[in-house]
């Protein structure tokens, strides 16, 4: 993920026109980090929804254009890119954004992993059950104190979740948004359905 891309995803979810229903970039990274290394793969029709409106899930975003709606989907793939590509290549390294951005807050990161939690909510509620320890640096975060636990915690649960995910189902990165699309085209998010029925 482009420095780029990474402020236009944030300055899109912090636009008034959002009315504070979308996620920040905090609440968003402890979302997709849920996602990528959780029980099973959530397909992103499944999961798009509770970025543009974190409480319900129903708001659709506000796009000004083709090519705005364009920018704003490639760069949410491209961050849901970066972060899988980080646990696939060093999840030890993975260190949460509350880390080093004083503007980021730990308490919204963890409220956007629990939200992420809610799409596998049986086998997440076993895993807390059995290794509670590993949740209160990401549930209950404080920044930037709790952010190298945080990142030992998520270590663990990526290798007991990937040990016990079968042997057919990786996480796979999602495609980017590259070609431009229209409102009659698929939407990227991968529902099947026409841009202009789903996140446009």
């Amino acid at each position: 993920m482009t420095p780029t891309e990474r402020q236009t995803l944030a300055d899109f979810l912090a636009h008034p026109e959002q009315a504070g229903r979308a996620m920040n970039l905090a609440m968003l990274e402890g979302y997709l980090v849920a996602l990528v290394i959780g029980p099973s793969t959530v397909a992103p029709s499944l999961w798009f929804s509770r970025v543009w409106d974190h409480e319900n899930g129903k708001e659709a975003p506000v796009f000004d254009s083709m090519d705005d709606a364009n920018r704003i989907l490639g760069s949410l793939i491209a961050y849901n890119n970066a972060v899988s590509g980080q646990f696939s290549r060093d999840p030890a390294g993975f260190l949460p954004l509350f880390a080093d951005d004083a503007t980021a807050s730990a308490d919204d990161w963890g409220k956007g992993f629990y939200l992420a939690m809610a799409f596998a909510r049986k086998e997440w509620a076993q895993l807390m059950a059995e290794h509670t320890a590993w949740f209160r640096p990401l549930l209950q975060p404080q920044c930037p104190a709790d952010a190298k636990a945080s990142s030992a915690a998520l270590a663990k649960i990526h290798t007991f979740w990937q040990h016990s995910r079968p042997a057919t189902e990786t996480a796979q990165p999602q495609r980017r948004v590259d070609a431009k699309i229209s409102r009659n085209d698929p939407c990227p998010c991968g529902s099947g359905k026409k841009f202009k029925k789903c996140c446009g």
